[in-house]
This record gives structure tokens, C-alpha cells and sequence, in this order.
């Protein structure tokens, strides 16, 4: 096994390290009083623990699924932190302006989506489009009729 560093290598460390970032910040808003707030408190730590297992898939097994899954709960704890500080969600709101810690979280959540989105790039390349102006992929079939 080769040691030497590769755009890979550090995608997905980058990526492990904002996933569990993510996890230890909700965690510890969890422990902080939000496990007594119904429905978010669950959320929380679902959360927590999809961020602390995508962590050790990014690194172990970095399939489609495994980068998907990363991406999608990144982006969703982005989007449910901008809904608490405006129309709320699920009926828990949080008064503006942004503290230090949602700071910190949203920053892990953009950049975990990021590292994992140019990871799966990386990794798996991007659909290339046929010339031909059919908007079709590339080594599709074309449908019969």
C-alpha cells in the first residue's frame, strides 16, 4: 500500500474530519439541553450517529451511497439550522443572530458537503454528455422507437 498523499487521501480525510466534526458539535448540543426538546432532540442524535458511522465509511469504503448519504445529511443539517433561525421547524426556533457553535456547525456541515461532493468526483468522475445535442449519457441506450 502506497503512503503517499493523493487528492483522494485527502478528500476523504477532510471529509471524515467535518463529518465527525459535525457529530461532536451536535452532541454536545444535545447533551446541553436540546435531547429535551421533542422531535429535534431525536434528530440530534440520529444525527450524531450518521455522522460518526459516514465518517469511518468515507475512510473505509467510499462508495456512491457512502458519499451520498454524507452529502445529503451535510446539506440537511445546513438547511434544518437555517430554518430554526427563521420560520422554525417542528415548532423549535432559535432568535437570531448566529452563535459561535451554529457558526461552527454550519461551517462543518458546507464543508463536509464540499470535501464530499469533490470526493465523488474524484473518485467517480462526472457523467460525461454525448456530443450530440441528445442529452443523453454516454454509453446509455438509446430508447427503441
Amino acid at each position: 500500500m502506497s503512503s503517499h498523499v493523493t487528492p483522494r487521501r485527502v478528500l476523504q480525510a477532510a471529509a471524515a474530519l467535518l463529518l465527525v466534526a459535525q457529530g461532536v458539535i451536535h452532541l454536545d448540543l444535545w447533551n446541553g439541553g436540546y435531547k429535551g426538546i421533542p422531535t429535534i432532540g431525536t434528530l440530534f442524535i440520529v444525527g450524531v450517529v450518521a455522522a460518526f458511522v459516514l465518517a469511518m465509511a468515507t475512510v473505509a469504503s467510499p462508495r456512491r451511497l457512502v458519499l451520498a448519504a454524507g452529502f445529503a445529511l451535510s446539506i440537511g443539517q445546513a438547511v434544518a439550522l437555517m430554518l430554526t433561525k427563521t420560520n422554525g421547524l417542528f415548532g423549535f426556533q432559535v432568535p437570531l443572530p448566529f452563535t459561535n457553535v451554529e457558526i461552527g456547525a454550519m461551517a462543518s456541515e458546507i464543508g463536509a458537503a464540499a470535501a464530499l461532493g469533490a470526493l465523488f468526483v474524484v473518485i467517480h468522475g462526472f457523467p460525461t454528455r454525448s456530443p450530440r445535442a441528445t442529452g443523453s449519457v454516454v454509453g446509455a441506450t438509446p430508447a427503441p422507437g
